[in-house]
């Protein structure tokens, strides 16, 4: 691992990890092994991943001759224009950022997830999916390509659970909730960041870094 920042309480199983770039595991998030996880990965906390699962899969040119690394000469490469772009249907190939796993995410064995995709807070995506675009808080999402199949809760809960960002308060803290009944903990904390200070910690501190702000 060249820069794996991890929070603790983290468990991967997993040997393929961040080869080269950087990468961030949350707290209490686990990867199960057989996966592999590219650069410039981030990895929110309470976050299961299952076996043989690729984050942040990468990609190839596909505009030019050949789709192989042996045949990219960018150097020598010669851009499209705009009339040559209209003719071959060609869309701009942006720049990929960060591969994104918020908190409290499920993701399945087998699934593959394209560099630069968030996958919001609270989704579930489901064994073998192939997610090419970014994934709301709370979908369930399935499929090749994955597409929403439902969400988790309805809009108020997840606006409430959203809000509470109860992922930031200490494990013995909320293991003083009742955890399967998530309108009873909406209630308890009034939706709202009710946490004293004690009681809350600040989101994504590194263990093996400094903090990053």
């Amino acid at each position: 691992m060249d820069l794996a920042y991890v929070e603790p309480s983290v468990s991967i199983q997993s040997g393929l990890i961040c080869s080269r770039g950087e990468c961030f595991f949350g707290s209490y998030s686990y990867m199960n092994n057989g996966g592999y996880v590219r650069d410039r990965v981030f990895i929110g906390r309470y976050v299961s991943i299952g076996r043989r699962v690729t984050l942040g899969a990468g990609t190839h040119a596909m505009q030019g001759l050949s789709t192989s690394p042996a045949l990219s000469n960018t150097s020598e490469t010669i851009p499209y224009t705009p009339d040559q772009r209209e003719r071959l249907n060609l869309k701009p190939r942006g720049e990929h950022g960060f591969t994104v796993v918020l908190n409290d995410v499920w993701i399945g064995d087998g699934v593959v997830v394209s560099s630069g995709v968030t996958i919001g807070t609270g989704a579930i995506v489901g064994a073998n999916a192939v997610v090419t675009r970014d994934v709301p808080p709370y979908a369930v999402v399935a499929g090749v390509p994955a597409k929403i199949l439902r969400y988790r809760f309805p809009d108020d809960v997840i606006h409430a659970l959203l809000t509470s960002e109860w992922w930031e308060c200490p494990k013995n803290f909320l293991d003083t909730l009742p955890l399967g009944n998530v309108l009873a903990i909406i209630e308890h904390m009034g939706g709202e960041k009710q946490r004293s200070p004690k009681q809350a910690i600040g989101t994504y501190l590194l263990a093996s870094a400094p903090a990053i702000r």
